[in-house]
């Protein structure tokens, strides 16, 4: 990858590949399409589709249209933590929840769903 990131548990779907953790079993929608997926310690794991982030453990189908902000909270009140932060926070018009990632990720994914959050506005 261009940015120098190296994944160890976040992978681009594969529908061949079979990397849902049969732990995560959920039906997915019409026309919805698997693209990213991300596990840790097999304790937690999510996907983001073409319609939806999907967080398995904690039972949450986020439709992506519902997202109306994206936020670092661990990087601002510690700058020095921004090559360790391993989450950010995503909100929607009722609610707000954590969304883990790799180490050193954290901008990637700002940007993705940043860009969601954008088209949706």
């Amino acid at each position: 990858m261009r940015s120098g990131l190296n994944f160890k548990s976040t992978f681009i779907f594969d529908e061949n590949s079979h990397q849902v953790n049969p732990k995560d079993l959920f039906v997915f929608q019409a026309n919805e399409k698997c693209i990213i997926y991300f596990t840790r310690d097999n304790n937690y794991s999510w996907y983001l589709t073409n319609m939806r982030l999907i967080i398995p453990v904690e039972n949450k189908f986020i439709s992506l249209s519902d997202l109306t902000k994206i936020d670092f909270p661990n990087i601002k009140n510690n700058p020095l933590s921004k090559m360790e932060n391993t989450e950010l926070t995503l909100f929607t018009n009722s609610n707000q929840f954590k969304l883990f990632l790799e180490e050193n990720s954290w901008h990637v994914f700002y940007n993705i769903f940043k860009f969601i959050i954008d088209k949706n506005n």
